[in-house]
């Protein structure tokens, strides 16, 4: 990849593929969706700051991987 910086943004845009055909296949697409408007919906309008941002999302997370989705 150092040779080639080409493929470096290929490999990377495999991930990115990979990652969406993941969330569809477990059918989380939706869900993560719908998490990232409430998290977008809280800080226009809670102001919350990137810590608090930040352990909400880890919360749901968690909440989510102890569904057993994980």
């Amino acid at each position: 990849m150092d040779a080639d910086k080409e493929l470096h943004g290929l490999y990377h845009n495999d991930f990115r593929i990979l990652n969406g055909k993941l969330l569809e296949h477990y059918s989380f697409r939706d869900e993560l969706r719908k998490t990232l408007y409430y998290i977008q919906q809280s800080v226009i309008y809670k102001r919350l700051s990137p810590k608090m941002l930040r352990n909400s999302f880890l919360m749901y997370w968690e909440i989510w991987s102890a569904k057993g989705k994980l």
